[in-house]
């Protein structure tokens, strides 16, 4: 590896970190108060926010972001260990070509997520993706090792690790690092029983999954004495216009990412967007009439509150039972029908 190769692979790997780190510092605030607003967050279309606090931001409960500072504190590590006259002077880009690799195939995914379905940008993982980028390249480049001799090379490399106090200090404390902070950083809150429901509209011929609005204002829902929630009655036409336009889950999601922000300006600017409305308040008379005989039905089945689930008839008002217990109930409803 060249010189200047080698500085700018070290100079992509620091972008990254600092990136990475940034970004768990955002998604940490984020998760401890959603109304946090960061340096990143500038207007509505370039925003951390969305991206952090939506499904494509966690693996587990665990920010993405972290996976970003463990990868790219790996190839500092690398890139220090094959200083010089180093064993694995030849073998490091060779690795580092193939964990960029994997890093690639991750980032393009978030951004598509981002660009495509959340339709925002975020500066921290826009500076994330150029730095992974950069290192496949540089890595690819400078790598003289054939990647089928890489698992030869790793059990040597790893025998000289464990030869070598220093470097097998550091590979014990980048371990030690990496587990303790996946593991203090605070879980989010997400919605526990979408994937349950996920699962289940999978099995048409078990379970039919019916979603009815059912929206917190007076303006729509002459059951609700105030508006509690004054752009639920946009939100919830918005809702119905994405059906016909193939956009519903979009929309939905979208709707439920910007929950601290909504109004019916945000509602309308999202259905024109995410759901491909052209005419909004054409559709819109139609659209309340739907939603309005969905309130009809849940106010005679005593529907006061949302969410509000039936299973067979039977109510379960604010989705009031735990996930797993949720889920018991489907499965004995189901053993009930056989």
């Amino acid at each position: 590896m060249s010189g200047l190769a080698r500085k700018l692979l070290i100079a992509f790997a620091v972008l990254g970190l600092a990136a990475s780190t940034a970004a768990t510092y955002v998604h940490f605030n984020l998760v401890k108060n959603p109304d946090y607003s960061s340096f990143c967050d500038i207007n509505a279309a370039v925003t951390c926010k969305a991206a952090y606090l939506s499904r494509y931001g966690s693996i587990a409960g665990v920010p993405v972001a972290v996976g970003g500072i463990l990868f790219f504190t790996w190839v500092l590590m690398l890139m220090w260990g094959a200083r010089g006259k180093s064993r694995i002077r030849d073998s490091a880009p060779a690795y580092i070509f193939a964990g960029s690799t994997l890093a690639l195939a991750g980032v393009l995914y978030l951004a598509y997520a981002s660009f495509f379905i959340l339709k925002e940008v975020c500066p921290l993982c826009v500076a994330t993706y150029v730095a992974v980028i950069g290192v496949f390249i540089l890595s690819g480049g400078a790598s003289s090792v054939p990647m089928s001799q890489l698992p030869r090379r790793v059990m040597g490399d790893i025998r000289l690790l464990i030869a070598t106090p220093v470097a097998l200090l550091i590979a014990l404390l980048f371990i030690a690092g990496a587990s303790w902070g996946m593991s203090v950083f605070p879980r989010e809150e997400v919605r526990p029983l979408k994937p349950i429901l996920d699962k289940y509209a999978q099995r048409p011929q078990d379970v039919k999954v019916v979603l009815k609005q059912f929206p917190l204002n007076s303006d729509c829902n002459p059951t609700v004495p105030t508006k509690m929630h004054v752009a639920s009655c946009d939100a919830a036409a918005a809702v119905v216009m994405a059906r016909s336009k193939g956009t519903f889950e979009k929309v939905q999601d979208w709707l439920f990412l910007h929950q601290q922000e909504l109004s019916p300006t945000t509602v309308r600017g999202a259905a024109a967007d995410i759901g491909k409305e052209a005419d909004f308040d054409g559709a819109y008379a139609k659209a309340i009439h739907e939603v309005q005989s969905d309130v009809a039905l849940g106010s005679s089945l005593g529907v006061s509150s949302t969410p509000t689930f039936f299973i067979n008839g039977k109510r379960i008002p604010g989705g009031g039972l735990p996930p797993q217990y949720f889920e018991a109930a489907l499965g004995l409803e189901l053993k009930r029908a056989r």
